[in-house]
């Protein structure tokens, strides 16, 4: 059946003005229907109503550009006999510029090409020309030009050999002359060729068409992303400790506040989640009084001027025990974007987003969060510390996502850390992680959104097995200086090297700055593990962001009082990948001032892209059942640690006296049981928990 040959033709002109000029993920298959304009069939126009319902669901996508400093790569590839009709290849080429293709084509090849090494010789030599043109281009617009050759990027080694050695006459020989003039723009170093691998080649949508993953992915390779029709452009979650020095308060402050600037510079987003905690740090009552200069500087800003809407809410109320958590949420929200809202968690009501509010001090009446410390039961030893969570609600372009601010439980002791795993402090931090997730599924007044926590979640590598992994061919001594409860576990060579220090609050390796840099400790953070299903988590690349020095001079130096960790994270519930868009030029999930001293945390970031107008995406119904199970697994391991360690045989440490010297300290040892050796007293010992246990005391030096 013959289509209507206007109509087709009227159709096609339009897809091809859109796919020339924002849209090359659709060029190809737009060329393709483009043969059939003189004599045009049904299938030919159903094939074009297909790529009219694809941009329909894609109509918030296109090209992004951005300041990357980067100068023009292009890539460049073929699909060797891609027409059944007349066995002609397609050539396939895209530039790139500003984080995004500037300049593309799809289109067949004049001859038929008797290799696939032939075809993209000749889809090389098409895209050389492009480069030379586009070098002139920039020199006539006096645009930014970092000199050298334009990269080329190619999949076929044996077409970039034939270009760079023209030796191989008898393969190329017969191969048009013009399609060699490739060979005198490298050797005249117009270009360079860069192998690309198969998967890895952007213009690979440009030549065939493809699977609808695959498609989807390589529209993404070719940067085409969901921009500016309301949509969020990029969200940078950060969280760290704001410590404040009393006798120099922005000592740290002002590069910390320098460094967070310069990332939002470099990304440009249209909305800022900033996650702080322990507001003052240890001496609150005194440096809380620094968090308004905090919050002027950041607000004052050159880059804050193109926020228009400001909500800040730092709680300061170190007065009241039952409430304060010292944490800050702090939300700047882009000009650009139309439609904002907050959620009155009072009232259960949307309010619409305007000018600047900032919160400080007590703000217990603030309706548009919610804030809550943990209950008592789950702090140590039932002692309240600064410890809780604070949640907002937006309302974004129509979609709806939690920003939660969380600050969990510390390891206060190495020693205890590494008898098992999971630890009490694990135990502990999972509680309070699996209240807060089980309150949010209760509230029946405030419907469950997808959500964001991020904040110091405190995790901590396995102890236990980090330290089996680095002492699998030690000797293990426990030395104390007299006092049982300051005990330390060395672990020795066979020259009697001190390789790696246990202590309370030390952590000693030999190679302590790089050790703990390599790849190997990944596996080993294990805190989040029964939550997964239920968080998710990028994929961490970045080296531990706890415990660094707090010296100017040592930005990128450990301190050996605990063993490296990632505490500082961005995790999401699982409705959340279905509101984000992710690709190789967002998703970005790292650590902000590497090379600069940001206290004991560096901040961490996560930069991703969010869908307009997805309302609220329903949680799995799996989700309750799951909490219910991890719950029920915290409280059977909990347990099952307690009788065992009820059950531990008495152990051996080595204490730093001597058999006169120990007659000294009567409180920590009964020497009515002392039994003498050569070289050690071996006695009971009676802890100060009143836990009684078999101790030797090695001569090793005299007080």
């Amino acid at each position: 059946m013959i289509a209507e040959k206007f109509d087709y033709q009227s159709l096609i002109g339009s897809l091809m003005y859109i796919a020339v000029n924002t849209r090359p993920d659709i060029l190809h298959s737009v060329c393709k229907l483009s043969q059939q304009n003189a004599d045009p069939h049904s299938e030919h126009l159903a094939a074009a109503k297909l790529i009219l319902r694809y941009l329909s669901k894609a109509i918030d996508f296109g090209l992004h550009y951005s300041k990357t400093g980067d100068w023009i790569c292009g890539y460049v590839d073929a699909d060797w006999g891609g027409d059944a009709t007349d066995r002609k290849s397609f050539t396939g080429y895209a530039f790139f510029f500003g984080g995004s293709a500037f300049s593309w084509e799809s289109k067949k090849q004049q001859t038929v090409a008797l290799s696939s090494t032939e075809a993209e010789y000749v889809a090389l030599s098409s895209a050389a020309k492009e480069s030379i043109y586009l070098r002139k281009l920039w020199q006539e617009l006096k645009l930014f030009d970092k000199g050298g050759p334009i990269m080329i990027n190619s999949d076929n080694m044996s077409a970039m050999n034939l270009v760079k050695n023209p030796v191989y006459h008898g393969h190329s020989k017969h191969i048009d002359i013009q399609y060699h003039f490739i060979r005198n723009v490298y050797r005249t170093h117009q270009i360079d060729l860069n192998y690309c691998p198969t998967n890895d080649m952007r213009a690979d949508i440009l030549t065939k068409n493809l699977q609808k993953a695959k498609h989807y992915y390589k529209h993404l390779e070719v940067a085409v992303e969901e921009i500016d029709w309301g949509c969020i452009r990029n969200l940078i979650s950060s969280n760290e400790q704001i410590n404040f020095i009393e006798e120099n308060p922005f000592r740290f402050l002002q590069p910390w506040i320098e460094e967070i600037l310069l990332k939002a510079k470099q990304l440009q987003p249209h909305f800022i989640a900033l996650h702080v905690q322990e507001l003052g740090g240890k001496t609150y009552e005194k440096a809380s009084n620094h968090v308004k200069e905090f919050v002027k500087l950041l607000c004052e800003a050159d880059i804050m001027q193109e926020f228009s809407v400001v909500r800040i809410y730092m709680d300061e109320n170190c007065q009241s025990l039952e409430n304060f958590t010292a944490l800050g949420s702090l939300y700047f929200c882009h000009k650009g974007i139309r439609n904002i809202r907050t959620w009155n968690f009072v009232n259960g009501t949307w309010e619409k987003s305007e000018g600047k509010r900032i919160y400080l001090g007590n703000i217990e009446s603030v309706p548009t969060k919610e804030k809550s410390k943990f209950p008592l039961q789950l702090f140590p030893e039932c002692k309240r510390s600064r410890k809780g969570f604070m949640r907002t609600r937006w309302d974004i372009n129509g979609t709806v996502i939690d920003f939660v601010n969380i600050h969990l439980f510390h390891d206060a002791s190495n020693l205890t850390a590494r008898e098992e795993f999971p630890s009490i402090y694990s135990q502990r931090r999972r509680k309070a992680l699996v209240h807060i997730l089980e309150r949010f599924n209760m509230d029946k007044f405030n419907e469950l959104v997808p959500y964001f926590v991020f904040g110091d979640f405190n995790f901590r590598n396995d102890t236990e097995g980090v330290t089996q992994k680095l002492t699998s061919f030690l000797t293990e001594y426990r030395i104390s200086t007299g006092d049982v409860n300051n005990l330390k576990i060395q672990y020795r060579n066979d020259a009697g090297a001190d390789i790696l220090t246990i202590g309370k609050k030390e952590f000693i390796y030999l190679n302590h700055q790089n050790e703990f840099r390599e790849k190997w400790l990944r596996e080993f953070d294990r805190d989040l593990d029964i939550f997964r299903g239920i968080l998710h988590e990028n994929d961490i690349t970045f080296p531990p962001s706890y415990p660094f020095r707090e010296e100017l001079h040592l930005p990128t130096d450990y301190m050996v009082t605990r063993c490296p960790s990632w505490c500082d994270r961005v995790l999401m519930s699982p409705q959340i990948p279905e509101v984000i868009l992710t690709s190789k030029t967002c998703g970005s999930y790292d650590i902000i001032g590497t090379n600069i001293c940001m206290g004991d945390h560096k901040p961490v970031y996560l930069n991703i892209r969010i869908h307009p107008n997805k309302g609220i995406v329903k949680p799995a119904s799996k989700v309750p059942g799951c909490l219910l199970h991890i719950s029920q697994k915290i409280m059977y391991n909990q347990s099952n640690n307690s009788r065992e360690r009820y059950r531990m045989e008495p152990k051996f440490q080595f204490i730093k006296v001597n058999e006169i010297s120990f007659r000294g300290i009567p409180s920590t040892l009964d020497s009515r049981t002392a039994k003498c050796n050569k070289d050690c007293v071996q006695i009971h010992c009676l802890r100060r928990s009143s836990e009684a246990g078999n101790y030797i005391i090695v001569k090793e030096t005299a007080f």
